[in-house]
């Protein structure tokens, strides 16, 4: 969220007191209301400073940059620090790896999600506490592209960063409407959100840390994707990703 700034006159000072402070210290009272933070003793001339809070929505919008093996991306590979700490996730359900879907980079931290897609419907792949998908947090330090695995579904055939817009409100879907009307864009080419509030289909399922059995922080909503060809499999729905101070760790699910 962003604070709007605004200062009135308060008429039931004197009109000399209020004469001076127009005078001496800033003329034009609508314009440079910052100033009202650095003068302690501005409401002695009848001034009193207000703060409007504007929430804003931070949409991730498709994009055809390059993408960065340190920022949010979708699709193609996961990135592993040069140490070799990196495993493949692999499903507890068929004992396969699973299919790496994006990265979501929040508070210097990358959110690489996988979800099993060997069997599809199969393996609990929407259960935030189920074995059919996996969040590594990874600190970027010195980047590589991990290895893939040999047997399994893998990869996605589509790889594509994003760019980060912010529109005013705190409704998500009203904002990714509004962002689509405005560009003359389909409402597809908006695949998601990061920070904000999750905007549930089914009722809020805020997953709960395993470590301290606390409620995770929401971290990023994810639709299916620009184009249905090589689209997430949500079963039609979206996706939810949450985080926990505690030990680093996170949980990611789906609705439809």
């Amino acid at each position: 969220m962003i604070y709007r700034k605004g200062i009135t006159k308060n008429s039931s000072r004197p009109l000399a007191a209020q004469s001076f402070f127009k005078g001496h210290f800033i003329p034009k009272l609508s314009v440079f209301a910052e100033f009202i933070e650095h003068l302690p003793a501005a409401t002695e001339f009848g001034v009193t400073c207000t703060r409007e809070v504007i929430h804003m929505v931070n949409l991730l919008i498709n994009s055809t940059e390059p993408v960065e093996m340190s920022l949010t991306s979708f699709g193609g590979k996961p990135v592993q620090n040069s140490d070799g700490k990196f495993q493949w996730p692999t499903c507890g359900c068929c004992k396969l790896p699973m299919q790496f879907l994006a990265k979501i980079l929040v508070n210097n931290e990358l959110h690489q999600i996988f979800m099993c897609q060997n069997d599809p419907g199969m393996c609990d792949d929407w259960d935030a506490n189920g074995d059919g998908n996996a969040v590594v947090v990874t600190i970027p330090i010195e980047l590589e592209y991990a290895p893939t695995p040999s047997e399994g579904i893998t990869l996605r055939e589509v790889e594509h960063s994003v760019k980060v817009v912010e529109v005013e409100g705190n409704d998500y879907e009203k904002a990714r409407n509004e962002w689509a009307e405005r560009n003359t864009a389909s409402p597809r080419e908006v695949l998601g959100q990061v920070s904000g509030e999750p905007s549930w289909i089914q009722g809020d399922e805020i997953p709960t840390c395993n470590e301290c059995n606390k409620p995770m922080k929401f971290v990023a909503q994810l639709e299916q994707g620009p184009d249905w060809k090589t689209e997430m499999n949500f079963g039609g729905g979206v996706a939810y990703l949450f985080h926990c101070d505690c030990i680093g760790s996170a949980k990611f699910l789906w609705q439809c």
